[in-house]
């Protein structure tokens, strides 16, 4: 028989957690057809020897909804060997939008994401205006596979104009919103999202549009995804109390009732402070499972370091309330305010708790010997650079904060810093939660944030340092664990594991070369703005429906991605 593809030699790790073994794999028309010793000939053959063929990773919170219009990589993510991401996560995507709403769904992405409002405006052809246009404009375009969740804000903006921003909903409205959602489930949408985070401001400083809807509106919208087999419902409680809250469970079994999905939540991992906290959680969490709630949760399996400007909306000072007032300022204003010794001392007394683990997010604390110098915008202080802030405080004779705000200013806000969270991490502690029976490993914000993370690179961080070099998990489960444990909580099975009858999205990597580089600054995105790329290096091959797209790092130009609709397609 002659096949599309045939990978030979290679050790398949085939998503399901068994062990490894040699076989070759055989695609045909964009499915795997056999898996084993298939005979017959190929119009393209991949030795694979010494090499682990596995299923493509999923990153299942990306904010691409933008950058795949004009990247149809998802880069960094398909060069970590990631060939499906979920969009439209915490309510915001770009449509459903009216006619006049274009720049204010843009300038929402921008403020609530930081993805440059120029490279998106730019860019986009915004030949959409609804749900099912946006999802066709996606299709004619990518390389890898998107699932596409609905958003809230976009909903109910479309539906209550500038009023979203300020009031609680009519009935009528929510009747008109709940159309809008089934809508968007018939055109293919696998969920709808929503936000009620403190930290989500919308383009004019008001809170999101979700964030002012009701218990009942949310419910209700929730309701349409009942229409599906497969997907699931984001769900991050408002204070990330997380099963400790009573209300935050009671939400969730509602939650669970109303669609008949599974819920994906992001309440635990590793604190800082009480590393083992989340052990607590978890079981809260399996005690749900055994009730007839399906959540499961998505953990990031590393803090990275976190680059940043304090020109920047998310910056290392940004979770303080008295620093909103410094972002709100225009720039004169914002400058004067920084140079204010009372209004110093005002940030360094709210400095002293920190915003993030008093609310039991799980993040590190902001420490000045963790804070580098990165880069001096003028040269005037290069001779700092690589330098961390307790020490240049020291040598300057100066508070830390008076150190770290004298030199941004003497440089416009323009100094780089670098808030070394990685080295919060404990390794050991990270890999046993997320080996940890329905936890998965994701959580990314790819697209978002671009210029200050870059937490893309996990799929080979994990393979390389975690796996091979600290020997803390093995690569079947690692593989698992990005794969076929994501399709199996999620309930779509049709692609995640590397068997006969799924769709051929296959990685090839080398287990002895395989690693995360270092973020790097560069300036490709549209009109030159500023974002951190992230390479990795022992990914050989990224295959996404049966076809090769990335060979050695190298994109084949092939765009044989599609949005992966969901089971709502086309019910009427």
């Amino acid at each position: 028989m002659a096949y599309d593809l045939l990978i030979k030699n290679g050790m398949v790790v085939d998503g399901s957690g068994d062990p490894r073994r040699h076989a070759d794999v055989a695609v045909e028309r964009g499915i795997i057809v056999e898996v084993g010793r298939p005979g017959g000939t190929a119009t393209r053959v991949i030795d694979a020897g010494g090499m682990i063929v596995a299923p493509g990773f999923w990153d299942m919170h990306t904010h691409y909804d933008a950058q795949l219009l004009w990247d149809p990589l998802a880069t960094s993510s398909a060069w970590h060997g990631v060939t499906t991401a979920v969009i439209g996560n915490c309510g915001f995507t770009l449509a459903p939008c009216r006619p006049g709403d274009e720049d204010w769904l843009i300038r929402l992405m921008s403020r609530v994401e930081d993805i440059p409002a120029e490279a998106i405006r730019t860019t986009l052809p915004w030949s959409w205006g609804s749900f099912a246009s946006y999802l066709d404009a996606l299709d004619r375009v990518v390389a890898i596979n998107v699932i596409a969740q609905v958003g809230h804000s976009a909903v109910r903006r479309y539906v209550m104009g500038e009023d979203a921003s300020q009031r609680t909903a009519t009935p009528q409205e929510i009747e008109q919103m709940r159309l809008l959602v089934a809508e968007a489930i018939r055109a293919g949408a696998m969920g709808f999202s929503t936000s009620r985070s403190h930290g989500h401001f919308g383009p004019d400083g008001r809170p999101v549009p979700s964030r002012l809807a009701t218990r009942e509106e949310y419910l209700t919208l929730a309701k349409e995804m009942s229409a599906l087999r497969a997907g699931f419902a984001e769900y991050a409680p408002l204070d990330q109390k997380g099963f400790h809250d009573e209300a935050a469970v009671r939400e969730l079994r509602e939650l669970a009732e109303a669609t008949g999905l599974s819920i994906e939540t992001f309440v635990f991992g590793p604190v800082p402070g009480n590393l083992h906290g989340w052990r607590e959680q978890h079981q809260r969490m399996l005690e749900l499972r055994g009730d007839g709630v399906p959540v499961f949760a998505l953990v990031n399996p590393h803090y990275p370091d976190l680059d940043f400007t304090l020109r920047q909306e998310f910056n290392g000072l940004s979770g303080w309330e008295t620093w909103r007032q410094v972002l709100a300022a225009p720039m004169p204003e914002r400058l004067a305010l920084l140079r204010d010794t009372a209004f110093r001392a005002r940030i360094r007394e709210e400095m002293k708790i920190n915003p993030y683990i008093a609310r039991g997010i799980a993040t590190p604390e902001l420490r000045w010997d963790r804070v580098l110098l990165v880069e001096s915008a003028t040269g005037k202080h290069r001779a700092l650079e690589g330098r961390d802030v307790a020490s240049i405080s020291e040598m300057l004779g100066k508070e830390p904060l008076d150190a770290c705000l004298d030199i941004s200013l003497e440089e416009e806000l323009e100094t780089r810093w670098r808030q070394q969270d990685s080295l919060a991490v404990d390794a050991a502690v990270m890999m046993e939660c997320i080996a940890s029976d329905h936890v998965l490993a994701g959580f990314t914000d790819g697209g978002a944030h671009a210029d200050v993370l870059a937490m893309t690179g996990f799929p080979t961080k994990i393979l390389g340092r975690y796996v091979r070099e600290q020997g803390l998990m093995t690569v079947e489960t690692a593989v698992r664990k990005m794969t076929g444990a994501v399709a199996d909580e999620v309930r779509v099975t049709d692609r995640g594991y590397v068997k006969a009858g799924q769709g051929a999205d296959i990685t090839i990597f080398d287990p002895e070369t395989v690693r995360a580089h270092d973020p790097v600054l560069t300036h490709d995105l549209p009109r030159g703005a500023a974002r951190l790329v992230q390479r990795s290096e022992g990914i050989a091959f990224v295959v996404v429906n049966g076809a090769v797209v990335l060979e050695h790092g190298r994109y084949t130009g092939t765009q044989v991605g599609r949005v992966l609709r969901g089971t709502g397609y086309g019910i009427r």
